[in-house]
């Protein structure tokens, strides 16, 4: 199975080496995806891992021929790509154990690579189904109610130095995370969202999540008045350390950051400021939970389920070749016997007896030689059993008289 994962994650690397890998996965992308000798490519970029899945065309399988970098990402291949994928569409590859967003990740890098037509028939296949097994373990196993977001996960450290239901909080960016952040906030009672960007997606993501929105000129202010800042944007510190100096002067409170963004959105620095609370990425991961051993349980049996049930319709289609061949063949044999018969089309009971028997003889005469040589050879049984996997077995005591005579004969030659 010509399958390949390149990867950088959190089990491996701090997240600025992930956030190095996520920047360079994107010229990455366009390489692999204008290769001839790649057949697919989905790549899946979150605040925790970059991964780039590929499928090769033949028996070309080393893509670092041409991009050298990924020599130093990890790599798999073959069917334990289809554990990994699968064991990440359902979040149990995760920072937080069954994290909700992951599966919204994997659906959105799936669907970007099929709007550029990136993606194969296999790949197809292998995220369709790691998806749809990720949904059975979000339902039936409770692991998604179980396990808590990234999200919530840094919202609960923010409640230890503020208070957030009737706070006002200030929302900078639209990035993946930002309408999980939007719904975490508002379940816990937060009284006021205000949304700040300076892309242009802004104003849309503010209005289709009913939030207010600010402009550039009204950030400051608006940092000086609120209670706690959420940032998901993640191109380049939106929030300096100086910023923060200048809005702490004006306040006579305490002012809590969570920063969402793998690559920082405030300024680690900042931080250090009196009366500054900054919670990041990392502060996350030291304060992740752990799940019930019922519920891992039970979605690691779901997980082992779809990635062997994939793993038998794969096997399937690599016949389909051999039975396209087969059915070429017979049809074949059909068309050369049908040649035979008159062209008037009227066919007695006696004609149709020889036809018959004459494209039974065909069908059979390569079947008989391959038995024959397995006889002298001491194979009649492992040739039986494969005859019989092709073409059924009705009575295996009626068979086994046969074969044993087939034995004998082979052995006396």
């Amino acid at each position: 199975m010509p399958l390949h994962l390149y990867s950088v994650s959190h089990r491996e690397c701090d997240f600025t080496a992930v956030a190095e890998a996520a920047t360079s996965a994107k010229s990455f992308e366009a390489e692999l995806s204008a290769n001839t000798f790649v057949s697919g490519v989905v790549v899946i970029s979150t605040c925790n891992r970059v991964e780039i899945y590929l499928n090769t065309a033949g028996e070309f399988d080393d893509v670092t021929d041409f991009i050298p970098a990924l020599r130093s990402w990890n790599h798999i291949q073959g069917e334990p790509v289809l554990d990994h994928l699968f064991l990440v569409a359902a979040g149990m590859d995760s920072m937080v154990m069954g994290e909700r967003e992951i599966r919204g990740q994997v659906r959105r890098a799936y669907d970007r690579a099929c709007s550029r037509s990136q993606v194969d028939s296999t790949l197809g296949r292998c995220f369709e189904a790691a998806l749809s097994t990720s949904r059975k373990v979000a339902q039936l196993a409770g692991l998604e109610e179980m396990g808590r977001s990234i999200v919530s996960v840094a919202l609960d450290l923010a409640e230890k130095t503020v208070d957030l239901k009737g706070a006002t909080a200030v929302l900078v960016g639209t990035g993946s995370y930002a309408g999980a952040s939007v719904a975490a906030l508002r379940t816990r009672g937060i009284g006021r969202i205000i949304s700040y960007s300076i892309s242009e997606r802004g104003p849309e993501f503010a209005q289709r999540h009913g939030l207010e929105s600010i402009e550039k000129e009204d950030f400051l202010l608006t940092l000086e008045q609120a209670d706690i800042v959420v940032t998901c944007r993640g191109h380049a510190p939106v929030i300096t350390a100086d910023i923060v100096a200048d809005v702490m002067e004006r306040r006579n409170q305490d002012l809590t950051f969570v920063d969402m963004a793998l690559s920082r959105d405030v300024e680690e620095e900042a931080g250090e400021i009196e009366g500054v609370h900054l919670i990041d990425l990392e502060c996350v991961r030291a304060e992740v939970p752990d799940l019930e051993r019922e519920q891992v349980m039970a979605a690691s049996r779901l997980v082992e389920q779809g990635v062997m049930d994939l793993r038998g319709k794969m096997r399937m289609r690599n016949a389909d070749s051999l039975v396209l061949q087969l059915r070429k063949h017979l049809s074949q044999a059909v068309a050369d016997e049908a040649a035979r018969l008159p062209s008037s089309g009227q066919v007695s009971v006696e004609q149709a007896v020889r036809s018959l028997q004459r494209l039974a003889n065909r069908i059979a005469h390569v079947p008989t030689v391959n038995a024959q040589a397995a006889a002298s050879q001491g194979r009649t049984q492992e040739w039986a059993e494969a005859f019989m996997d092709v073409f059924g077995r009705e009575d295996d005591d009626a068979d086994a008289p046969a074969v044993e005579a087939a034995e004998k004969e082979g052995a006396d030659v």
